[in-house]
């Protein structure tokens, strides 16, 4: 089951992950939630300090900050500073802070850049946490290993 899981998990996060660059490069829709000290630089004069690593790094990261990914950042990164960030539990924001903490050993020159790798990852990671929790108290529950895979299948289909 938990090898299943991993594929599963695997598969369904490439072809989310495909999904949204093919539409955000598609101009079938715009995004208009972003904010503007996450969206990735686009002209010379902005990237000429970032590495080529960097820069690509928040090009791709850039496709999902948006909606909530924005305050967990800003609550991650300033704490809860207004009426509008308590609304988001603090423990996924600190845990955010935390290893971000670890990637600015790197030196990005982006402050931004390790909170929103340390989001990507930490979401990822938790899903897959999740998915593997989800299918084994179904394969418990139910004794059928096709019930707890359907399971992982069909909470691995939310892409959030």
């Amino acid at each position: 089951m938990f090898k299943f899981c991993i594929k599963s998990f695997l598969i369904t996060r490439a072809i989310y992950i495909s999904f949204i660059i093919a539409i955000f490069h598609s101009n079938f829709i715009s995004k208009y939630d972003l904010s503007p000290y996450i969206v990735a630089p686009t002209d010379n004069n902005e990237t000429k300090d970032y590495s080529l690593l960097e820069s690509k790094i928040l090009q791709f990261l850039n496709h999902f900050s948006s909606y909530d990914a924005i305050m967990f950042v800003d609550i991650a990164k300033e704490s809860h500073r207004n009426d509008s960030t308590f609304a988001f539990f603090p423990l996924f924001p600190y845990l955010i802070r935390g290893s971000a903490n670890l990637l600015k050993l790197f030196h990005f020159k982006n402050d931004y850049t390790p909170y929103l790798i340390s989001g990507f990852i930490l979401s990822n990671a938790l899903c897959l946490i999740n998915t593997i929790l989800v299918s084994s108290l179904i394969f418990k529950l139910t004794t059928s290993t096709l019930r707890g895979k359907l399971a992982a299948i069909l909470f691995l289909i939310n892409p959030g």
